[in-house]
């Protein structure tokens, strides 16, 4: 059961379950908002207008019953975080944001690119400033690049994507050896106004591969020593604790390896932060069956 001391009319709601396995059916005060059947993957379901104040039944109806349908240890049910999300009516969409570096630059400055949606849910044009500031992961009070803003027009019900190309003098880049990550926070602004904000963690890092070099991270050769990872934490089962998914990635790195290959499918989103963090390189497979 799901409380709402209050509902205001521009707010927005959406469930998001990180893993569900599977064939989940989600279910809120009675009404069905469709089924999702993979079970690795993360799904939103938008549940905006089937809250109500007061007491909402939210039921996870799962069908796990074509056993075996793998050839390892699957689980079964909720196994991943699943997050309430409540957002004015214009907001970042939700996966709506990718950053890029399409120039590293070893001794010079590097590009990042910022491509990001903002979606309008209201019934009335809206003029909204969208900003992106950069900053160090280590050293959250040094920006690299303050005050990247521009001027959106959005019409009711209308999403568009904006894109930033910033500058960053002297980047210190990402490798296994060197895990240096940056943070671009990005903030929606209408008449002075805070209305959204957001964040995401990133490396600046070029990858390239030829018939002659092979695979050059940052432009220089590397040869990948990994190893294929299933999604399960061991006698935890397939329940992806934060601080057991960390672990895992922190026991393959302690062991010498600088890359893994997720087995053989999506992992959590806390195993992919831990390889970000500690410097492993990601075979991310979306499935195999």
């Amino acid at each position: 059961v799901l409380q709402l001391k209050n509902k205001p009319a521009d707010r927005c709601y959406a469930l998001y379950f990180e893993g569900v396995y599977m064939n989940a059916e989600v279910i809120v005060n009675g009404i069905s908002t469709g089924v999702q059947h993979y079970g690795y993957s993360s799904f939103l379901r938008d549940v905006t207008e089937l809250l109500r104040v007061g007491d909402n039944e939210i039921k996870v109806k799962v069908d796990n019953s074509l056993q075996k349908n793998c050839r390892w240890y699957t689980g079964s049910g909720i196994y991943r975080h699943v997050w309430l999300i409540e957002t004015a009516d214009v907001h970042f969409k939700h996966w709506g944001t990718f950053i890029t570096t399409p120039k590293v630059n070893v001794d010079g400055a590097s590009q990042v690119r910022v491509k990001t949606v903002i979606v309008n849910e209201s019934d009335r044009n809206r003029v909204m400033e969208v900003n992106v500031d950069l900053y160090e992961k280590a050293d959250y009070t040094v920006a690299v690049a303050p005050n990247t803003n521009c001027n959106v027009h959005l019409q009711p019900n209308e999403e568009r994507e904006v894109e930033f190309l910033i500058e960053v003098p002297n980047a210190y880049l990402w490798s296994p050896d060197t895990p240096h990550l940056y943070e671009a926070r990005m903030s929606i602004v209408e008449d002075n106004r805070l209305v959204d904000e957001f964040s995401e963690t990133f490396g600046i890092r070029s990858i390239t591969y030829n018939a002659e070099q092979g695979l050059l991270l940052n432009g220089q050769p590397i040869e990948l020593n990994g190893g294929c990872l299933h999604h399960d934490n061991g006698i935890l089962g397939a329940a992806a604790f934060d601080r057991a998914e960390e672990r895992k990635a922190e026991l393959m790195k302690a062991a010498g390896f600088n890359a893994v290959r997720t087995s053989h499918n999506h992992p959590s989103e806390a195993f992919l932060a831990a390889c970000d963090r500690i410097g492993l390189l990601v075979i991310d497979e979306a499935f195999d069956g």
